[in-house]
């Protein structure tokens, strides 16, 4: 692996309005808005990264009737060559599969 190890997060929001002003208020930015054609998202927004920035970047995600917050909520992706590998050492790094 040779990039960041998070290359991707979700935050999954009830009320896209409000946490869009949140964080683009909160953190003196603009989110843009990503088209999708997945049928049961019904609205995204990223955060944006410069090309030249270390870090990662996701989106505010709006589902049809899907969570929001709260543990369940966020959804963190990880670079990785073979996900088999990491998820070998899941258990003994004291994590449950």
């Amino acid at each position: 692996m040779s990039g960041n190890p998070v290359t991707w997060f979700e935050i999954y929001v009830k009320d896209i309005g409000r946490a869009k002003t949140f964080y683009e208020k909160t953190l003196a930015t603009n989110l843009k808005k990503l088209e999708t054609s997945a049928g049961d998202v019904a609205e995204m927004w990223s955060f944006q990264m410069g090309n030249d920035s270390y870090g990662s970047t996701g989106a505010l995600v709006k589902m049809k009737d899907g969570p929001s917050g709260g543990g369940s909520g966020t959804v963190v992706y990880f670079e990785c060559d073979d996900c088999a590998v990491e998820a070998g050492r899941v258990r003994s790094n004291g994590g449950s599969s």
